[in-house]
Formats: structure tokens, C-alpha cells, sequence
């Protein structure tokens, strides 16, 4: 499933970025709160070279029911496309089984409703449940 804007909204994940401002580039992060059904028990974030097809796996991590995925957004310059794959189990993030594939051609952009944040305050809920009405 493709994502396009700073949520993704399904009957089974929900997804909400947001661009966490650091005094310096290097300290900028990308922080995605992952909201998923019980059926997903492991999450592997990945980068991918659209040019080069090479993947670079930025977070791999059981999945509660809510989960907050940070990535330095420096790390997206060489892996823009990313690729949110929610796994059964962790056997089957290891042999890289997906149930389901949300991806995105690059990150979401203030242009796209991308909400910045120039604090370390929480993420409120708000963001991954304001379009699921």
C-alpha cells in the first residue's frame, strides 16, 4: 500500500510522521508513531536507493500497540523511499515474510502536512487519529 501524505490511515495500522527540528541537520530526527492491530507483532523500517535498489533497514523492533519509530532524518538522504513492513512474528521478519507492506517514495514534507517539531514534547494521539473519521 503507498502512503502519500503524514498519516496513513487502514482498518489495521495507522501511521503519523512528524519532523522532530534539532539545533543542527544531523540533530533534525523523523519520528513515525506506529498505531497496529494486534496481528502485527514485529516492525523493520527500511530505506531503499531508488536508483540502486540498495536497502538499508533503519529500525527493527517488536511492535506494541503503539510505537514510536525515530530515525535521524539524515539518514534518509541515501534511502528516501522507505518501506514499513509489519510482521506476524519475529520468525517471520527474519525470513522476511511480511503481512503488509506500507511504503512511501520519500518523506512527507511541511508541503504535505508534515508536522514539524521544534521541541522534545510527546507526539500527541491526534496526529495518527485526526483523518480517521
Amino acid at each position: 500500500m503507498h502512503g502519500a501524505n503524514s498519516t496513513f490511515l487502514s482498518p489495521t495500522v495507522k501511521l503519523a510522521w512528524v519532523v522532530r527540528r534539532g539545533a543542527t541537520e544531523a540533530e533534525t530526527l523523523i519520528v513515525v508513531r506506529v498505531i497496529a492491530a494486534e496481528g502485527y507483532r514485529f516492525i523493520r523500517l527500511d530505506g531503499v536507493d531508488p536508483f540502486s535498489k540498495d536497502r538499508k533497514v533503519f529500525v527493527a523492533r517488536a511492535l506494541d500497540r503503539q510505537t514510536d519509530l525515530v530515525v535521524p532524518r539524515a539518514e534518509l538522504a541515501d534511502h528516501p523511499s522507505t518501506e514499513f513492513r509489519f510482521f506476524a512474528s519475529e520468525n517471520d521478519a527474519a525470513a522476511d515474510r511480511p503481512k503488509l507492506t506500507v511504503f512511501y517514495l520519500g518523506v512527507p514534507t511541511r508541503r504535505r502536512s508534515s508536522p514539524d517539531r521544534a521541541t522534545q514534547r510527546p507526539i500527541s494521539n491526534t496526529h495518527c487519529s485526526r483523518n480517521s473519521r
